[in-house]
């Protein structure tokens, strides 16, 4: 039978969130999605990613946090979630580069959702700030990443998540325009071909996983239209490349912005 990654990835999204909407949230609080939810990304095998946002001032007791928890470990999620106030949120952005992209995404589920709208808009705002002041920590942190994972377009067992020119350089290209350092090119087709395998490798593999193993390549082939598996490898090779050279160009946009940026803040006023 052929996979469809598209139906896969609404289902999954929409069992999530009909269990999400059947929660209580505390008063004064609210529910928000990071990570493949909040993109509405998800495979059968995704985690959920969410912070539960509370007022300043605010005291939430343990008791009443795991009972908001308990239907969605119940159901079999994997669930990894963080308390915090909008301050707290924003914080983020400043301490933890891995984090601070991972809820960039922060987006709305349930409860106050003005608390979430507050918590997002701090959340920018001290992200602008942070990414050009730690803007090498940043660049180190892709490159690292990158010699970890390998490019996808080289390896036999390309890592789609995680390896240069996949999914989380997509992520990247738009943590830089958030931080209004460079424009966020079309990459729409790019994006979908990798989602499409990603969420066919968690199926065929029946967990979540990144890195295409050849045993699973030739049902994910089948399952996209492609003659073999090599005719896949050839897509996504182009399709990383294209996305490598856009986090090039965007890098580079990103550098010269920083740096004249940095000249004008330690110009000293003429008398």
């Amino acid at each position: 039978m052929i996979l469809e990654p598209h139906k896969i990835r609404a289902e999954a999204y929409s069992s999530a969130r009909a269990l999400i909407d059947d929660l209580v949230i505390p008063p004064n609080a609210a529910l928000a999605a990071t990570g493949s939810l909040a993109r509405q990304e998800m495979t059968s095998y995704s985690d959920l990613d969410m912070v539960l946002i509370h007022a300043p001032g605010q005291q939430l007791e343990e008791e009443e946090v795991a009972a908001l928890w308990y239907p969605i470990w119940d159901a079999k999620y994997h669930l990894d979630y963080a308390v915090r106030t909008p301050d707290e949120c924003a914080a983020v952005a400043e301490t933890d580069v891995a984090a601070a992209l991972s809820q960039l995404d922060l987006t709305f589920l349930a409860g106050d959702k003005q608390l979430v709208d507050e918590s997002r808009a701090k959340l920018y705002a001290t992200w602008r700030v942070s990414l050009q002041k730690n803007f090498d920590r940043f660049i180190d942190s892709s490159i690292d990443r990158w010699r970890r994972a390998g490019p996808i377009a080289s390896m036999t067992r390309p890592e789609i998540k995680n390896g240069r020119g996949g999914l989380r350089d997509l992520q990247l290209l738009r943590a830089l325009a958030l931080g209004n350092l460079c424009d966020v090119p079309e990459l729409g087709a790019e994006r979908d071909l990798l989602l499409d395998v990603r969420v066919l490798l968690h199926e065929h593999s029946r967990r979540h996983r990144d890195v295409l193993e050849p045993e699973f390549a030739a049902e994910i082939a089948e399952d996209l239209g492609f003659k073999d598996r090599y005719e896949l490898s050839a897509a996504l090779a182009k399709t990383s490349t294209t996305i490598s050279n856009a986090v090039e160009r965007g890098l580079s946009t990103a550098r010269g912005l920083v740096s004249r940026r940095s000249v004008h803040r330690v110009r000293k006023p003429l008398d």
